[in-house]
């Protein structure tokens, strides 16, 4: 993985920077504090840091601390451009009130998903977040504390044994045994009596059975995390007994006094509304008296007026009723002229269509059904006879003819025809053969008498063309056709004179035609349905008039009998207005019914509910107050908070003992694996690369030759003396501190191109070394990414990389 570009809108110091780097070598020039580690450290974070950075962790506050912008700022944010395996992707985070994150892929793909896009980071750029913080972006003097990090760093991807060995390089001397001693004698130090694959103490002796003594660290620390639970949940059960009857009795407290002030509020007007339950009923009564006194007073003339009017237009409805009636009785003598009329002209029309049916029989030949019986009969009796004559063939051959004679044959009933010599020919039924000598010969097929069938033949022929010829007609087909057209002219007219005699009845036409004679003179009468419709009008009309006038006489006769005169109303009017006027007086400086209720029975049975609650409350707060009194006495000398801090400290230090056995336990796994492969040699790469730098460093003066037994890098100079790196000058130790770096990353990066950060580590080199090292990173970044950050511009200038200058 390389990184093409950096920017971002704030971060920590950095403001709306955007950079661009090249794939091999670049350096970040600026003085101190102008922010080039400051955009190491938003690279990383924007690559590794989870955009969700809460308030409890370490990580996290430390991370607020150092980088969101002081003293408003409410968000950083971070955008890099990498290149993984020639395939650009774009990586952009934002931290604050609106964390988001948002991954582009290179076939235009967004991811918003963080878990997912963290996945396909560490399968993408194959190492560890801890593998780029520690070795990738590590300060030079850091390295040390970076190497032992990671041999108990679960997240690293690099073999923890390759960092365990190189780790021990840098341990002064202790031997491989009084290390393996040291692991082991911590090892049973943490695990005593402690089951690490149930997670548990052995033999299931959990807080309810504890071992007493020969326990290790993470069993003790077990045993008092699980002691400090038990006692919480027990504090928290009193606190929250306290908690609750403390609820209760406050609860009870609060409602007695709402409950006490309601009740005192409603007797107060208690008084009021029991009088004005007295007083309102006769009130409302008296102003509704009033009101059908006013009423009354106002309708009385108008009601003479419109008894008058009604009786008037009751005689006049009356009079148009009459005449509607006689109208009506005419109206039905027209309805049986237009009845006489249509039936004389349905006989007419009908015995005109009789006429023209009859007189179309008549034009036709006549063609009974005697005479196609006779035809079917005949015709039938002719195919049976041609039938037998068919059935039968007579066939010939002449053979020979004497000179000057005519043969001629008859085949069946056809004509005579002349042969001649060798001509052959076939009869059905009989054969005629004649010459014109005179002979004549018959020849019958079968032992039927085909002369007789011959002759039958002829006969029913002649009977049947004598038949048709009578008829005037070609075949019996056309017989047919007539006599079929005859039927049906002879039911059409007969159905015809059924209908004539069904309109007629018992009656002759001139017996309708003289009924009719005598309605003359109504041809232009009224419709009898509108008349009728108008009488049903008229007649409801009359109801309802009717039914007023009765209606407005019996309110005349009740008044007059309750009131006598209009004037004697007037004076009830007046007493009535008194009397209410007195019963308002005494009701005014009554209170009121308040809004809430509707009625006063609601406003009773409130009162009484609340004279009911305070006697039943003031029993419950008593009984309350007490309870929470016993509460507070049964509450442990310790709070609930107090212990909940000090659980959360031992739950805690258990599970960092927990973590601490785990490291320990990968460490000696680590350990036996890098013993190991130190005895079959296998840092003969690292040591080769390591070798090859320091080579070049120190103009071949030095060389690593081997690591001893006590894992120290022994360096051996022109003259085959073996030198220990702690007798080195200084600017000899960073150089091979910058070899180990260089040589790290080479073994890690292998044939991927990848990226190593590198802070001013050739500050302490002299001029010749210093133009080495420049070389050797040059060479490096021919292969892989280098930022190199400094604030030497001399330094800048002979790395003649791609400069980024920072203000």
């Amino acid at each position: 993985m390389i990184i093409k570009g950096y920017s971002t809108r704030q971060f920590a110091g950095l403001k709306n920077m955007d950079i661009q780097f090249d794939e091999n070598l670049n350096v970040v020039l600026g003085p101190n504090e102008a922010g080039k580690s400051t955009i190491v450290n938003g690279i990383v974070h924007t690559l590794f840091n989870s955009v969700k950075v809460g308030d409890r962790s370490t990580h996290d506050k430390e991370f607020k601390k150092r980088f969101m912008p002081h003293p408003g700022g409410d968000y950083i944010d971070g955008k890099i451009n990498i290149n993984i395996d020639g395939e650009d992707y774009t990586l952009e985070k934002e931290w604050g009130i609106s964390p988001s994150i948002k991954f582009i892929l290179p076939d235009g793909t967004v991811m918003k998903d963080e878990k997912a896009i963290d996945s396909f980071l560490r399968k993408a750029i194959i190492f560890g977040e801890e593998t780029y913080k520690r070795i990738i972006f590590s300060k030079q003097e850091d390295l040390k504390d970076a190497i032992r990090f990671m041999t108990s760093h679960d997240d690293t991807n690099v073999e923890v044994g390759d960092f365990l060995r190189r780790t021990v390089m840098e341990l002064d001397g202790v031997s491989m045994d009084e290390l393996e001693a040291r692991i082991d004698a911590q090892l049973d130090e943490m695990y005593k009596r402690w089951d690490i694959d149930k997670e548990y103490p052995e033999n299931n002796r959990g807080i309810n059975n504890p071992y007493k003594v020969g326990i290790g660290k993470i069993v003790e620390g077990f045993y008092k995390k699980e002691d400090l639970q038990q006692k919480l949940r027990d504090a928290r059960k009193r606190e929250k007994e306290l908690e609750d009857a403390y609820t209760t009795f406050k609860d009870l407290e609060t409602n007695l006094a709402s409950i006490r002030k309601r009740k005192a509020e409603l007797e107060e007007i208690e008084a009021d509304i029991r009088k004005r339950i007295q007083l309102e009923p006769g009130i409302k009564e008296t102003e509704k008296e009033i009101e059908v006194l006013k009423e009354i007073n106002k309708n009385w003339p108008g009601k003479r007026q419109r008894l008058t009017e009604l009786l008037e237009e009751i005689d006049s409805l009356s009079g148009k009723l009459k005449d509607l009636d006689k109208e009506k009785e005419l109206a039905g003598k027209a309805g049986e002229r237009d009845r006489l009329v249509k039936k004389i002209q349905d006989v007419e029309d009908a015995e005109k269509e009789l006429k023209g049916i009859e007189k179309e029989i008549i034009d036709q030949l006549e063609v009974t059904s005697e005479d196609i019986e006779f035809l079917d009969d005949k015709n039938l009796q002719l195919k049976e006879a041609l039938m037998v004559i068919n059935t039968v063939n007579i066939k010939g051959k002449v053979i020979r003819v004497p000179d000057e004679t005519d043969i001629s044959v008859s085949e069946g009933l056809e004509e005579q025809k002349r042969v001649a010599e060798g001509d052959e020919f076939l009869a059905k039924g009989i054969l005629t053969i004649k010459s014109s000598n005179g002979l004549e010969i018959k020849i019958s097929a079968g032992e039927q008498d085909m002369e007789k069938t011959v002759e039958d033949v002829e006969l029913f022929r002649k009977q049947i063309s004598e038949r048709l010829e009578k008829l005037g007609v070609e075949s019996i087909q056309e017989a047919k056709s007539i006599r079929t057209g005859q039927i049906n002219l002879e039911d059409k007219a007969e159905k015809i004179r059924t209908r004539i005699e069904i309109i007629l009845g018992d009656e002759t036409l001139e017996d309708i035609k003289k009924l009719l004679s005598e309605l003359q003179g109504l041809e232009n009468a009224r419709n009898l349905e509108d008349i009728t419709k108008e009488i049903e009008i008229v007649g409801e009309q009359l109801l309802q008039k009717r039914i007023e006038k009765r209606q407005v006489m019996d309110a005349l006769t009740l008044w007059e009998e309750k009131y006598s005169s209009e004037d004697d109303l007037l004076d009830t009017m007046v007493d009535k207005r008194a009397e209410l006027k007195l019963k308002a007086m005494e009701l005014e400086p009554l209170k009121r019914l308040p809004e809430e209720f509707e009625t006063t029975d609601d406003f009773f049975h409130t009162l009484k509910i609340s004279r009911n609650e305070l006697d039943s409350l003031n029993t419950e707060y008593f009984s309350a107050k007490e309870r929470y009194a016993e509460c507070e006495r049964n509450l442990p000398e310790t709070s609930f908070e107090e212990m909940q801090t000090e659980f959360k400290t031992a739950q805690g230090e258990f599970n960092r003992l927990v973590r601490k056995g785990e490291a320990l336990l990968r460490i000696k796994k680590a350990f036996v694996h890098t013993k190991v492969r130190m005895d079959q040699d296998t840092d003969k790469p690292l040591v080769e690369s390591m070798s090859k730098y320091m080579k070049i460093l120190t103009s071949n003066n030095y060389d690593i030759r081997e690591i001893g037994e006590s894992m120290k890098i022994i360096l051996e100079n022109k003259s085959s003396v073996k030198i220990p790196t702690e007798l080195l000058s200084t600017g000899t130790r960073d150089s091979v501190g910058l070899a180990i770096r260089l040589a790290l990353a080479e073994n890690l990066l292998r044939d991927r191109k990848g990226m190593l950060v590198l802070d001013d580590c050739l500050v302490d080199m002299d001029p010749e070394r210093k133009e080495k090292a420049v070389k050797m990173i040059i060479e490096f970044a021919k292969d892989h990414q280098v930022i190199f950050t400094t604030c030497s511009p001399q330094t800048a200038e002979q790395l003649n990389g791609n400069t980024i200058e920072l203000q």
